[in-house]
């Protein structure tokens, strides 16, 4: 998703430090490699911040809790936004470069304090329509971020820091909203033991008065998982317990990213020019491919509490795995057959809704499901520096690797798809409809499957 992102940006970010780098020309001398460094700068910026945000979800959601985190990262975002704003009058690419870098790690904290927050709050039943609904937001901010970005509405240079200071208007809209939400009902009675406050919160959520039965099933899990005490990450990562449930959510988090969607961003614009629409119409192309993804969401939306978690996962890692294998083969004919390059689109934007569908969607939720409260925001951590990392790594290198390997880029992708579907079909359990106290004691009950099959064998 971010690479989609960066793709409508990166004209506004390029015009951007051309701005600064005009103004700016005396010092650093009429070099144009200086401005393409600083324009790489810039652009990497951003999961770097995003990746130290993660880290920082422990000890926010900790401290301060699910909802006065969102509420101190929107005020960050603003402040990012603002500085963003001004960096055309501050004149500086330093300046630029810090507020993208504040932006990022306010994307990294949002990124996972919503679902965390989200699926804290939902109803058992309806967790997971309500914790990917988010996502939803993602893209019609995407889309407006597209619209922002036509080529006839860019005729103004000096506006471009303007639009990309926008997100300030979300943030405060979203600080707004959020304030007279409740916390979290779990986070005021497992780790804030403020039993009363916990069953107001959750009067007010349901809206309704007796809320017993879901205050009982948190007062089991807190008796649960005492002994766990507050894990933090570097616990966590060396938790035995939790060990399987750590493997999985770095596995999703890495397939995330390592799906092939990145390639499918990278070269979609070139498959959408050998159709023959020309330069002009390519704007169009990447519109069409975000309704398709606002579609594959709705979709997911609509049968994840009903088909399944684990369901969505395989289909998505099964067809990202097999429309990467297509790419390729239909790539290298889109010369030799009239009719290929409209084939070619059609496989980019199946794959690009494929990754929407499971592995872009379900990894955050699944975070929430196979950790309890003591873990949970430590696990989100370690999640989300996974998925930056890779984010960062792909956006580094994939231009090189395209270089070397052409259209076979595609290729790199398959194994890591189709190892996720691998490992999602052997390891991971179904987790919809079930209580976060359900989901680990199947989680157990799987791994001691496991052992007595090992000791049967052995």
């Amino acid at each position: 998703m971010e690479l989609e992102r960066q793709n409508t940006k990166k004209k506004l970010q390029q015009d951007f430090q051309n701005i600064t780098y005009e103004k700016d020309k005396a010092k650093v001398g009429p070099n144009g490699n200086i401005l393409m460094f600083l324009l790489a700068v810039t652009i990497a910026i951003f999961p770097i911040g995003a990746l130290v945000g993660s880290l920082l979800i422990g000890l926010l959601v900790d401290r301060f809790g699910r909802k006065r985190t969102l509420l101190i990262n929107d005020l960050l975002a603003i402040f990012s936004a603002i500085c963003l704003g001004c960096s055309d009058v501050v004149n500086s690419h330093g300046f630029t470069i810090f507020a993208r870098f504040g932006t990022g790690m306010c994307s990294g904290i949002f990124d996972g304090v919503v679902p965390m927050y989200l699926g804290e709050i939902s109803p058992v039943n309806w967790r997971g329509c309500i914790n990917i609904l988010s996502m939803l937001f993602v893209l019609i901010g995407l889309m407006v971020n597209m619209i922002c970005g036509h080529p006839q509405l860019l005729w103004l240079k000096k506006g471009k820091p303007i639009v990309m200071s926008f997100t300030a208007f979300v943030a405060l809209l979203q600080l707004l909203l959020l304030l007279p939400f409740p916390e979290s009902p779990r986070y005021l009675l497992i780790q804030k033991k403020n039993e009363e406050e916990a069953r107001q919160a959750l009067k007010k959520l349901r809206d309704q008065d007796d809320v017993e039965e879901e205050m009982e099933e948190i007062r089991q899990e807190y008796h649960y998982e005492r002994e766990e005490k507050q894990i933090n990450v570097s616990k966590l990562l060396c938790f035995k317990s939790l060990r399987r449930q750590l493997l999985c959510i770095v596995i999703l988090k890495a397939g995330q990213e390592l799906s092939g969607i990145n390639a499918a961003y990278f070269y979609m614009r070139e498959i959408f020019l050998s159709t023959g629409a020309g330069e002009h119409n390519s704007w169009y192309s990447h519109f069409s491919t975000a309704c398709f993804l606002i579609f594959s969401q709705a979709f997911a939306m609509y049968v994840i509490d009903s088909w399944g978690r684990r369901f969505l996962l395989l289909v998505g890692f099964g067809s990202c795995s097999i429309l990467c294998i297509l790419l390729t083969m239909t790539i290298q004919l889109k010369d030799t057959i009239s009719w290929m390059p409209y084939i070619n689109m059609c496989f980019g934007i199946l794959l690009v809704g494929a990754h929407m569908f499971g592995p872009n969607l379900v990894p955050n939720l699944m975070i929430t499901e196979l950790f309890l409260q003591s873990s949970r925001s430590s696990a989100y951590a370690i999640g989300g520096c996974v998925r930056w990392f890779f984010n960062f790594l792909n956006g580094f290198t994939i231009l090189h690797v395209y270089n070397q390997i052409g259209t076979y880029i595609f290729l790199v992708y398959f194994p890591f798809s189709a190892g996720c579907f691998l490992y999602i079909l052997k390891f991971v359990p179904e987790t919809k409809k079930k209580t976060f106290l359900e989901i680990r004691r199947l989680m157990e009950m799987h791994i001691a499957k496991e052992k007595l099959v090992k000791a049967a064998v052995q």
